[in-house]
């Protein structure tokens, strides 16, 4: 028979895998259970949330951010026109 409660190397482990994959009703429940006594855990998963949202969420607004940023046209044709007369 399984432990009412997790350790908190297993909720460690099973707040990482519930990023990736759905966790059983079972794991739900019981990690829940655990969370609202551990205060050490539950601060555990809000660290944990907030690099996953900065990870999944603000480096692509950072890479829509550069690349919407271009030079203008008539600038690209004066580096390039440089690079041809210095490769002379």
């Amino acid at each position: 028979m399984r432990p009412l409660m997790f350790s908190c190397k297993d909720v460690s482990g099973l707040l990482s895998l519930s990023f990736d994959k759905e966790l059983s009703f079972g794991q739900k429940m019981r990690l829940k259970m655990h969370l609202r006594m551990c205060k050490l855990c539950a601060r555990h998963k809000k660290q944990l949330s907030f690099i996953h949202d900065f990870l999944h969420n603000g480096l692509q607004d950072q890479h829509e951010a550069l690349a919407s940023k271009t030079l203008p046209t008539e600038t690209k044709e004066q580096i390039k026109a440089k690079i041809r007369d210095h490769q002379k």
